[in-house]
C-alpha cells in the first residue's frame, strides 16, 4: 500500500466513523423539536434560492436588520 492510499483509507475510515455516530444521534430523538423543525425549513428554502440564483427567495429568508459580512473584496482592508 503506498503512502496517498493508505491517507485515502484512512480519511475514508474516519468519514465512516463520522457518519455513523451521526445516524446514531438521529435515532436517539423520540419527539421532534418544533423549533429544529422551523429552521430546517428555513435552511431548506435558503439553500434552494441559492443554488436558483433566486435573490428575493435569499432575502425572504433573511430579517429585515440582516448584516451580511465577508461579502466584499479584499478581507484584509478591514
Amino acid at each position: 500500500m503506498t503512502r496517498k492510499e493508505a491517507i485515502i483509507a484512512g480519511a475514508a475510515s474516519l468519514s465512516a466513523l463520522a457518519m455513523a455516530a451521526q445516524s446514531g444521534r438521529a435515532e436517539e430523538a423520540a419527539e421532534p423539536n418544533p423549533e429544529v423543525t422551523k429552521i430546517r425549513a428555513l435552511l431548506t428554502a435558503h439553500d434552494k434560492a441559492m443554488t436558483n440564483h433566486d435573490l428575493g427567495g435569499v432575502m425572504k429568508c433573511l430579517t429585515e436588520n440582516a448584516v451580511l459580512g465577508g461579502t466584499g473584496g479584499d478581507q484584509n482592508s478591514l
